[in-house]
Order: C-alpha cells, then sequence, then structure tokens
C-alpha cells in the first residue's frame, strides 16, 4: 500500500505535460476564432450578391407598384432574389415592402442566413444579415404615340395579340398617380387612312372646298371612222401612229374612243387624246397613178411617200401630199 501512496504523491508533484492539457483546452477557442474571420468574409460575400439581386428586384418591380398588391411584389420579389442567387448555402427572405405611388418609390426589406464552418465549434452555426434596397421612379414627363396595324392581315389572332399586347403597354407607361410628373399615351388606329376625328381633321387637311353647282353639260360626239388605209393601221411606236381610210377631221386636242380593234385588242375601250394631225392622205389605187421608178424604191404596200418635182406632176397626183403605196412590184 505504501509503494501506491508514494506514486501518487509524485505524480502530484510532476509538472511534466501540463502545457498540452492547456492547448487542448485553448485549441477550440483558436480554431473558432481564426475561423470566425473565414465565416465573416463568407458572410460579406454572400451579403454583397444578396444585395445585388434584392437591388435587381426593386428596379424590375418599381413599375408594378400601382398595378400589384404588397403580397404579390413581396412573391415576385422573392423569386427573382432566389433565381438570382442561385446558391443553396445562401437562405434569402423578403421580410417587407412599402410602396409610395405618390412619389413613386419602392422599398425592399429582406434577410440572409448562412452556415458557418469553423464557429459553429463555439455554438454559432449560422449568420443573419439584414438587407434594404429602395427604387424611386425618375422625376420626367413622358408621352408616347403609338400606331396600331388594324388592316385586313391583322384578322383573327393577330389582332387579339395587339389588342393584348397594347393593354399591356398601357399598364407600363400610364401610371394612376400624374403627379408631380405626368404620363400619357396616344393611340393612333393605322389603316388604309389614318382617323384623327373631326376636332384635327380641318387643322391637318384644311378646308373643304364645297361642291360647286353644274349649270351645263356638253357631250362630243363625231361620226365613227374605220381604222385602215395602210399597213400597220395602228404602229408600236411611242406615241402610236393611227392610219384611217378615209379623212378623219380631227385636230390635236381632240379625244378619240377606239373600239373594234383585232390584235392589239387592249386599244378598245379606251379614250385617247389625239396628238399631231397629219396630213390628208389619198391612195395611189388607179391603172393612172402607177408610177415607175428609175431605180429599185424598195417599197413595200402601206409604206406612205410624198412626191416632190421641178416640174409637172402625173395627172391626178399633188406634190407634198402624202400617198398610200397599194401595190408595190419590181421589174427589171
Amino acid at each position: 500500500m505504501r509503494p501506491f501512496l508514494n506514486l501518487l504523491k509524485r505524480f502530484r508533484r510532476d509538472e511534466n505535460g501540463a502545457f498540452m492539457v492547456l492547448f487542448a483546452v485553448l485549441a477550440i477557442v483558436l480554431i473558432a476564432t481564426s475561423g470566425a474571420v473565414v465565416d465573416f468574409t463568407s458572410m460579406q460575400t454572400a451579403r454583397s450578391r444578396a444585395q445585388t439581386s434584392l437591388d435587381s428586384a426593386a428596379l424590375a418591380l418599381q413599375s408594378r407598384i400601382s398595378i400589384d398588391n404588397i403580397a404579390t411584389l413581396k412573391s415576385k420579389a422573392q423569386s427573382i432574389v432566389t433565381q438570382s442567387i442561385n446558391d443553396s448555402s445562401i437562405t434569402a427572405t423578403i421580410t417587407d415592402a412599402t410602396v409610395d405611388t405618390t412619389a413613386g418609390k419602392l422599398n425592399l426589406v429582406a434577410q440572409i442566413v448562412t452556415n458557418t464552418a469553423f464557429v459553429q465549434l463555439v455554438g454559432i452555426r449560422t449568420i443573419t444579415a439584414h438587407l434594404q434596397s429602395e427604387v424611386t421612379r425618375g422625376s420626367v414627363n413622358l408621352e408616347v404615340s403609338v400606331a396600331l396595324d388594324i388592316t385586313g392581315s391583322m384578322l383573327g389572332q393577330k389582332l387579339t395579340d395587339l389588342k393584348t399586347a397594347t393593354n399591356t403597354l398601357i399598364d407600363l407607361v400610364v401610371q394612376d398617380a400624374q403627379t408631380p410628373t405626368y404620363s400619357k399615351m396616344s393611340i393612333i388606329p393605322w389603316s388604309n387612312a389614318v382617323n384623327v376625328g373631326s376636332g384635327y381633321a380641318a387643322a391637318i387637311r384644311g378646308a373643304v372646298t364645297g361642291p360647286t353647282t353644274i349649270s351645263s353639260a356638253t357631250w362630243i360626239a363625231a361620226a365613227a371612222v374605220n381604222i385602215g388605209g395602210a399597213s400597220p393601221a395602228v404602229t408600236k411606236a411611242n406615241p402610236a401612229v393611227v392610219n384611217t381610210s378615209t379623212n378623219h377631221g380631227l385636230v390635236a386636242g381632240d379625244y378619240i374612243y377606239i373600239t373594234g380593234v383585232v390584235g392589239m385588242t387592249n386599244l378598245n375601250g379606251n379614250i385617247y387624246k389625239v396628238g399631231t394631225v397629219n396630213t390628208t392622205v389619198t391612195a395611189v389605187n388607179t391603172a393612172a397613178d402607177t408610177l415607175t421608178t428609175a431605180s429599185p424604191h424598195l417599197l413595200a404596200n402601206g409604206n406612205i411617200v410624198q412626191l416632190s418635182t421641178t416640174g409637172a406632176t402625173p395627172g391626178g397626183l399633188s406634190a407634198g401630199v402624202s400617198y398610200y403605196v397599194v401595190s408595190a412590184t419590181l421589174s427589171d
């Protein structure tokens, strides 16, 4: 028994290894204190990401403060923030939303919770931070004009979609509160013509000329003249030349109506204005009116010729008058 008691006395007086016990106790505190720096840095990074996401939500939803209620704004903000952070280790919650429609202001409040890696050794498992973002609409007057295509090509689903899109645009642009700034939108239906309304029509187009009473009307009529006497009866020149078989009696500026043409049928049923009138033409069609040339004439039936001479012309013919060639022959 005495040897055992001596061993206990010697153990009580021995101080070797005492620091190891103290270090084991303090190590947990030292690790937690050093790790707190890492956890704090991680928290600040998460807070910065969450603040950016909250600012994005506030900017996106400011234009909806006159349309959506508080619950809807909070729900939409929560969806935007969660999707923007996209990190399961960060829990972000929208805790409050306040609006001021008169000033165009939206205020969002949120909190984030992140897990710790080191300070949980001393019992701190999460760190919480609070965030706030406020957006105020710029104070500027806004006027927008929208032209809507309502022509026949928009019938059916296209026109239905146009109405839906326009109503959405009106809700976004035209605010219920019109102070301190206003927002206006004009709708202009676009079709074959623009209906500006009776209040603006006179200013745009000017005064409307009133009707004038017709006191009398005169119809111009003349006897029909057959087209022919030359080939072709109507040339394809520009302007076209119309040949008649008899003296037509027309003068420049007269109007004529053509019908019964075979071949160039596009002339039929139209009214034309006479430009230039040629000299009256007489057909050369008798034996006495047969002319013989000293050299090959290269003429063809239907050509028009004029005679010029220093002496007397053959019997029945006159110089300076146009004649049709009825029968052109060549001989040695």
